[in-house]
Parts: structure tokens; C-alpha cells; sequence
């Protein structure tokens, strides 16, 4: 079997201008690839930006609701003292 140049088994352009030529078509898909992917990573920040701002809010509405629930539970248990004290009012004069 006769020998076999390196230019054979692997397709590699000879002259230099052929070897830039598919070096830039390499480098613009590449390029193109990275313009994708910055277009992607800026679409989900700014989905994940509006995530947190729900979040945000959620978390506002959360508050306030746990705030009117513990003037609630304050209110209860001043209730519950008032009541105790009638209580133990009565059976002082019973």
C-alpha cells in the first residue's frame, strides 16, 4: 500500500487564502452562535427580572397581610385578658 499524505486523510485547505477563507467562515458562525446566546441570556434576565419583581410584590401583599393578622391576634388576646379579668371579677363576688 502506498503511502498516504496527511493533506489526504484529513481535508485541509493547501493555500493560505483557502485556510483564512474557512478559518472566517468558522469565526462568523461562531460569532453568530455568541450573538444567539447574548440575545437568549438578555431575554431571560429581563424574565427573571419581571420574576422577581412579582416576587416582590408577593411578598408586600405577604406583609401586609401578616401585619393585619397579628393586629388580629393582638386584638384576641387583649380580648382574652379583658375576658379573664370579668372572670375572676365575678367569682370574687359570687
Amino acid at each position: 500500500m502506498p503511502p498516504v499524505s496527511p493533506a489526504a486523510l484529513l481535508p485541509f485547505p493547501q493555500s493560505s487564502m483557502a485556510r483564512l477563507r474557512v478559518a472566517l467562515r468558522h469565526m462568523e458562525t461562531a460569532i453568530e452562535k455568541q450573538r444567539a446566546a447574548t440575545g437568549e441570556l438578555r431575554r431571560q434576565t429581563a424574565r427573571l427580572s419581571e420574576a422577581v419583581a412579582r416576587l416582590g410584590d408577593s411578598v408586600q401583599f405577604l406583609k401586609g397581610d401578616l401585619d393585619a393578622l397579628a393586629a388580629d391576634a393582638s386584638r384576641a388576646q387583649q380580648a382574652a385578658r379583658d375576658f379573664m379579668e370579668r372572670a375572676a371579677t365575678l367569682e370574687r363576688l359570687a
